[in-house]
């Protein structure tokens, strides 16, 4: 298991429920153990209390982020910081495209993508067994 980032003021999280599914947004002010504060000028999340449950954290913080910042001093920073552009090229990022494209894929899309995979796995199958043959053959 990697590093869990800890809760605190200016980290960025990703929203994984509720009517802002799927938006970022920042850490204002954290209420108690179980919600924090949370604002996305730029992403169009309100300054709102939500659950910890309700949100997964990522390993961008903002610096200087302090319970009173306004919304367009908020959104000032976070064009500043530009992590936008950094989450999507993450990992958690091109998984979220992935999974956004495969919900638009249609009957035959999903049809093609599945004869592409068995392709690709008959080559692969030959091809690992040609090297155990070639491995049966050098331990003779």
């Amino acid at each position: 298991m990697g590093i869990k980032p800890f809760v605190q003021r200016g980290r960025v999280a990703y929203l994984t429920c509720g009517a802002n599914y799927g938006k970022l947004c920042v850490i204002i002010d954290i209420i108690d153990q179980n919600r924090a504060l949370v604002s996305g000028p730029t992403t169009g999340v309100r300054r709102q209390p939500l659950s910890f449950q309700k949100m997964k954290l990522t390993k961008y913080i903002l610096k200087d982020v302090h319970p009173t910042i306004g919304d367009k001093a908020l959104s000032l920073k976070l064009k500043e910081s530009d992590f936008v552009d950094q989450f999507n090229k993450s990992k958690t990022g091109q998984n979220l495209k992935n999974k956004e494209k495969r919900t638009k894929m249609t009957d035959f899309d999903r049809f093609k993508l599945q004869k592409t995979k068995q392709k690709m796995n008959k080559l692969i199958s030959r091809a690992a067994k040609k090297i155990s043959l070639v491995s049966k053959k050098a331990k003779k």
